[in-house]
């Protein structure tokens, strides 16, 4: 009786997320351009008419970047031109079924810009696992770049070490609890709590956050790039540093104090160049995007003056 009763909750689970994902895509149509790029749509969204372009890409397993950096780029068009993008699988991009490999991705970046006639060259801002994107479009494409800024990036000697077993599990887990229901129940009963983080955002963004949550942390492109992430931090490593492209490194005080050899990452990615420093943000986590937007603007602006 009790395995019936648990069957049939899952199954409604299924269902109740089944048809809240197809209302909501129905419902919250993307914000930014749609450009195909080798046989997927990706989404690319920008403001700001005038300055010097700055991309921004996410870390790993995010739901979306649009949402973790809209307060970034909200602030940041009042003097840029603001341009944040999701990779295939995350936010408003479709899924890909060309390889997830940093090679792929960077490609796949530079045909978007492209299309999406970003203007270069660009000022790159990565956050989290997003550090081997940026720092491999610059090896690739060093004329199109004029500095990095990493927002609590890890280098990638730390993803060449990483051991992805238990963050499979724990990712596992949590599509579980995703596709059938549970995280957006869990969800819903704290809100009528009182609990809701999307309340920093504002308004008419926080149903599309929540959206992207329910249906897209940790989305199935995600795990393909994890199952690359030491081939592609060792190619990364072979092609060697940036010279002397101006970076500075932002990391979150949660971080470095708790995560194993976080702090000695984030001194190595100041090797990466001969012009680069570091900076250590009292009481942030690595949500820092979100929560300490203001602090990455102030930097990003800090950074184009020694860029240009």
């Amino acid at each position: 009786m009790i395995f019936f009763i648990i069957v049939g909750l899952l199954v409604g689970g299924i269902l109740y997320q089944y048809m809240a994902k197809k209302a909501e895509k129905k419902k919250y149509k993307p914000l930014g351009k749609m450009i195909e790029v080798e046989g997927h749509k990706m989404h690319i969204f920008a403001r700001g008419e005038e300055g010097q372009t700055v991309v921004i890409t996410g870390g790993l397993g995010t739901a979306s970047p649009f949402i973790d950096f809209y307060q970034v780029v909200d602030e940041l068009s009042k003097h840029a031109r603001a341009v944040v993008y999701e990779r295939p699988g995350y936010g408003w991009s479709e899924s890909a079924t060309t390889p997830r490999n940093v090679d792929q991705i960077t490609s796949e970046l530079y045909c978007l810009l492209h299309k999406a006639k970003e203007k270069p060259p660009y000022l790159l801002v990565a956050h989290s696992y997003g550090s081997l994107e940026v720092i491999h479009f610059a090896q690739r494409y060093p004329h199109l770049v004029v500095g990095i800024l990493f927002v609590d990036a890890g280098n990638p000697s730390f993803y060449q070490d990483f051991k992805p077993p238990l963050i499979k599990t724990v990712i596992y887990i949590v599509k579980f609890i995703t596709h059938t229901g549970l995280m957006r129940i869990v969800g819903n009963i704290l809100e009528l709590l009182g609990i809701d983080k999307a309340s920093v955002l504002p308004a008419d963004i926080r149903p599309i956050a929540k959206m992207m949550f329910y249906s897209k942390w940790f989305n199935n492109d995600s795990i393909r790039e994890l199952k690359d992430c030491n081939d592609s931090a060792e190619h990364v490593l072979s092609f060697g540093n940036l010279g002397d492209i101006p970076i500075t490194i932002l990391s979150a005080e949660d971080t470095v104090n708790k995560v194993k050899n976080w702090r000695k990452s984030q001194e190595q990615l100041t090797n990466w160049s001969t012009r680069s420093c570091h900076k250590i943000i009292n009481n942030a986590g690595h949500k820092m995007p979100v929560t300490h937007s203001d602090v990455i603007v102030r930097e990003i602006l800090d950074l184009l003056k020694l860029a240009l």
